[in-house]
């Protein structure tokens, strides 16, 4: 499997996301102390040519705020160690992700990146920012989904998933400022609403941001809501892969 490096690997403009990333904080926080802004999270290594889900922004749980990185260049992890061959993941966030069914390779080949690089474990926080529509703080929100979509470029996924409402909506508030080609599914695409060529899923994956709910024994229960959105999503999966596979659906079609 390819992967991108995004400490070493060239993306659109000839820089690194890590440099891309280090220039973005350094101009929103230039008028904060270094030392005192966390630092950028972005994963490392991201496999090229694989199902990828995107979900809003890494976290930043208040146990570890002490010692978290802090700085303008980004923190050098591979954040989420997602590994399709097992059973669950490490983190919670990630369950739903393990759980669906997928037909082979792409059960066994996916991965999940974020459209922000801001840790931050509470949207609302992110959710304000936004609202406020201040143009620095909207530039700031802007270069990173731009950096985002030119690592999508270069990782060439065949179809994206998108795991968290509001980070389509950033997508869709900015895709014109942005450039963003979309493409509104018709017949001859088979149906599939694509951004830059490349397969979204939108609408089914509200599953991915379903509420879940832990009974005494801290096991989830899944409502019978939550199963019919599962199945949905799995479904418009299947489908999309199956336009992909046989041809009917190209990234300028």
């Amino acid at each position: 499997m390819e992967y991108l490096n995004t400490f070493t690997d060239l993306v659109a403009g000839g820089v690194t996301p890590a440099a891309r990333l280090e220039k973005i904080w350094s101009a929103y926080y230039k008028e904060e102390p270094e030392e005192t802004v966390f630092a950028p999270l972005i994963q490392k290594s991201i496999p090229k040519n694989v199902i990828t889900f995107i979900s809003l922004n890494p976290s930043l749980p208040a146990k570890i705020k002490s010692t978290a990185t802090k700085g303008f260049k980004p923190f050098e992890a591979d954040a989420y160690e997602i590994d399709p061959a097992r059973k669950k993941s490490a983190h919670k966030h990630f369950h739903k992700f393990y759980d669906l069914e997928m037909e082979e390779p792409f059960k066994s080949n996916w991965t999940a990146i974020d459209l922000l690089y801001k840790r931050e474990s509470k949207q609302r926080e992110l959710e304000n920012l936004f609202n406020k529509k201040d143009p620095q703080i909207n530039d700031f929100f802007k270069d990173q989904i731009k950096l985002t979509f030119d690592i999508l470029e270069a990782i060439q996924p065949p179809i994206v998933i998108m795991a968290n409402a509001f980070s389509y909506k950033l997508i869709h508030s900015f895709s014109e400022q942005l450039g963003l080609k979309t493409g509104q599914p018709t017949d001859e695409n088979s149906g599939v609403y694509r951004i830059e060529g490349i397969p979204f899923i939108v609408r089914e994956s509200k599953y991915l941001g379903s509420g879940q709910w832990i009974n005494k024994d801290k096991k989830v229960i899944e409502t019978e809501e939550i199963k019919s959105r599962k199945t949905k999503l799995e479904e418009e999966i299947k489908r999309v892969i199956d336009a992909v596979n046989k041809g009917r659906l190209t990234r300028n079609s």
